[in-house]
């Protein structure tokens, strides 16, 4: 039996318009960004109109229809019997069989059975809820009985339910199940039975439990699993009705519990039947031991498993091989990452897996070949620990996985072998039992690849232009470019210039305007391919534009009248922790969705932080904090922007402490000379002095005591030597001075 797969494939980014595509076993939709998700779906039907359907409904006067292409099925509005068909329109078709429930009770340990006669000659009252059909009867003071075929996709899932509303709290209840079968041999507890040889043969408890005959094969593609009903199933009867006819008559009285007022009792049997993909178990034989005996079967109906028996005793071990059909996806796309969903129903002891690749395609593999296959892929994931426990699990097949379905890809299908990492069996049995029709792959891929040369050719007040070469196209061709651009500088680049979604073009220049004078502005071009889809994952390019005068001096107004408030909807405060080191704290609305960039000016470095750790402040405000170390010689723009609004705040962090004042600080405390005491000639006094000479060497020497006085003031006022420096000055300015009237006489 063949189940169910999803294909997900999820190409790069956006589409201009929003279009989805029904196949037969695919579906194609477009994401609102942009991006394309095939998915593959089991088999469809074709309607009259030439499209695919999952089903087709018809409400007759005399019966409810259900058609597909997995297999279809009528309820009867009189008789509440259903007739069920083999795949599609039923047109003329002779039904594979028509099951009909008859309702019994007993009251508890008499033993003895009997009809309840007025609730199966009841109404019959019949629906259709878009997945289940359901035919009900009901007796006021009595009972309800409830039997409904719900489609899956992959199968039609049974489920009889009978309610006791008799007020008596000592009966029983049961069904016969009858399937007059339009066919002569049929596959029960691994024994392949001509009916017409059987006529009036009972497969009673011992033998059910004995060949543990819980799937009855009707050889024709599809199969029927008693699932629950099993443990009440109590015999099996064979009447031979006809050449290829037959009446199998299933009785559920085993095991039957008192059903007490007001209780229901439900089995729930189903209907397999084989779908486009394709997944199996292989079984060793039976055997007792350390290692895993040799393959003896391989089964392709009911769940899926990998198992290893106890050592202890005869046993087995299982394995799961995989196949999808990836007709859908182009040979020439660039697959990005390959992604394995299953769910996991039971768990015994379980231990971790392995996930490999599968060599030869599995509907051609027999029971050997399927096992080495398996067992000698190359390893994608390896002890593996999701799959020990119940659930729905994610797992990426990493690079080996994405080798080797670009390798399948030609062939139209891609495989996949599960099994346990070790396989020496210990003493107690290890177990996985997988969900009917749970796994499935997504593969994303692109179609073309991004722009990655993206530059910058000139900025101006309002506009910047951009130039990149044309990419790669893997399959189909360049249908235009999208130009995104976002401020300030920033790697999620998600506007859209004006009338640029689509240039519709291969021109690969392309001006941005309307742009606000000295702003920072990041661009990024996107690539649309002819076959759908955008891939915009390419570089990004930051610029400013320039002074714009134009905006600079627009005409605005005031209103004198008006009482303002001064609104400042990001709050910076700067903390110093030590001269090298300062916390900035930005405090915020809490509706923003905030970043902040930080624009080093002296290292011409920029720096976008998004996702910021909102932490609440009050219940209006959050705050992020940002700590700087080593910026004593730095001078920051800081621009922070909420993403919703567009609303920005500015600040600038600035330092006190350069070199050339230090210098003069340290000129004055004496670091590179004396401390500028009385008495000392330090090298602002010798620099003053020297000045002097050149006014008394005029004939006049008060030239000399003029320009000595306005020298040694001017350094004492602007701070160049200390007050006390000036006596030293004017000790040296007085000797020279009379040691110049003394030489002139």
């Amino acid at each position: 039996m063949k189940y169910l797969f999803f294909l997900i494939i999820i190409p790069f980014l956006l589409i201009p318009t929003a279009y989805a595509e029904k196949g037969k076993n695919f579906d194609t939709v477009e994401n609102p960004n942009g991006s394309i998700t095939w998915t593959s779906h089991y088999d469809r039907i074709l309607d009259s109109n030439d499209e695919y359907q999952d089903f087709i409904f018809t409400n007759h006067p005399n019966f409810l229809q259900v058609e597909t292409a997995g297999a279809s099925v009528q309820l009867d509005k009189n008789s509440c019997k259903f007739v069920f068909y083999n795949s599609g329109i039923i047109g003329n078709k002779v039904p594979i069989l028509i099951d009909d429930i008859i309702p019994y009770r007993s009251i508890n340990g008499s033993g003895i059975w009997n009809v309840i006669s007025s609730l199966d000659d009841a109404a019959c009252e019949t629906e259709w809820n878009g997945t289940t059909l359901t035919a009900k009867k009901n007796v006021v003071g009595l009972g309800n009985l409830e039997y409904s075929y719900k489609f899956t996709g992959t199968s039609w899932k049974t489920e009889l339910k009978v309610t006791n509303l008799s007020g008596l709290n000592d009966r029983i209840f049961g069904f016969e199940q009858l399937f007059n079968l339009n066919r002569d041999s049929i596959s029960f507890g691994g024994n392949q039975i001509n009916l017409d040889n059987q006529d009036g043969s009972i497969f009673d408890r011992t033998f059910l439990e004995t060949n543990e005959a819980k799937v009855i094969d009707l050889l024709n593609g599809f199969n029927y699993d008693f699932d629950l009903g099993f443990e009440k199933l109590n015999k099996v009867w064979i009447n031979d009705t006809g050449v290829n006819s037959s009446l199998l008559t299933f009785q559920y009285f085993f095991n039957q519990n008192v059903l007490p007022d007001g209780e229901t009792l439900i089995i729930d049997p189903t209907f397999g039947f084989e779908t486009a993909t394709y997944d199996a178990f292989v079984r060793t034989a039976n055997a007792a031991g350390g290692g895993c005996p040799a393959p003896l079967t391989l089964t392709t109906t009911g769940l899926t498993e990998i198992n290893k028996g106890a050592s202890g005793g005869a046993a087995n071990c299982t394995r799961t091989i995989l196949e999808w059909d990836i007709t859908g996806i182009n040979d020439n796309v660039d697959l990005i990452s390959v992604v394995l969903r299953y769910e996991v129903n039971a768990i015994s002891n379980p231990q971790t897996c392995d996930f490999n690749s599968i060599e030869i395609q599995p509907t051609t593999l027999g029971v050997q070949d399927t096992w080495d296959d398996i067992g000698n892929g190359t390893t994608f994931v390896s002890n593996n620990a999701d799959c020990i426990t119940t659930g729905i699990k994610t797992l990426n097949l990493g690079t080996s996985a994405i080798s080797d379905l670009d390798a399948n890809l030609v062939s139209n299908w891609w495989g996949l072998g599960v099994k346990f990492n070790s396989e020496v069996r210990g003493g107690v049995q290890n177990l996985i039992n997988f969900v009917e029709g749970s796994f499935e792959i997504q593969v994303t891929f692109s179609n073309t690849n991004a722009v990655t040369d993206l530059i910058i050719t000139d900025e101006r007040g309002t506009a910047i232009d951009l130039s990149w070469s044309a990419p790669s196209v893997i399959v189909g061709a360049i249908d235009g470019y999208q130009i995104n651009f976002t401020t300030p500088h920033n790697l999620n680049v998600a506007s859209i210039a004006n009338g640029a979604n689509n240039t519709g073009n291969t021109g690969t220049t392309a001006t941005v305007s309307g742009l606000m004078g000295l702003t920072n502005y990041s661009f990024r071009v996107g690539v649309w391919n002819t076959l759908g889809g955008i891939n915009a994952s390419g570089n990004v390019v930051n610029g400013t534009t320039t002074f714009d005068p134009t905006g600079a001096f627009s005409a605005g107004s005031f209103n004198i009248t008006q009482v303002g408030i001064d609104v400042r909807n990001f709050k910076f405060e700067r903390i110093d922790l030590n001269t090298t080191a300062l916390l900035l704290n930005v405090t915020y609305p809490n509706t923003f969705n905030s970043s902040c960039n930080f624009y080093f000016k002296f290292a011409m470095v920029n720096q976008s932080h998004f996702n910021l750790a909102d932490i609440p402040v009050n219940s209006n405000e959050d705050e992020a904090s940002f700590r700087f170390e080593g910026v004593d010689n730095e001078i920051i723009e800081v621009t922070c922007q909420d993403h919703n609004s567009n609303v920005t705040g500015d600040y600038l962090i600035t330092q006190s402490s350069f070199m050339i004042l230090q210098q003069i600080q340290d000129f004055q405390s004496g670091t590179f000379g004396t401390m500028g005491k009385f008495g000392a000639l330090d090298l602002i006094t010798v620099f003053a002095v020297t000045i002097s000479m050149i006014g008394f060497n005029r004939i006049n020497e008060s030239v000399g005591v003029i320009l000595s006085v306005l020298m040694i003031g001017g350094f004492s006022v602007f701070g160049l030597i200390q007050w006390e420096t000036t006596f030293t000055a004017s000790l040296a300015l007085a000797v020279l001075w009379a040691y110049t009237n003394t030489r002139k006489t």
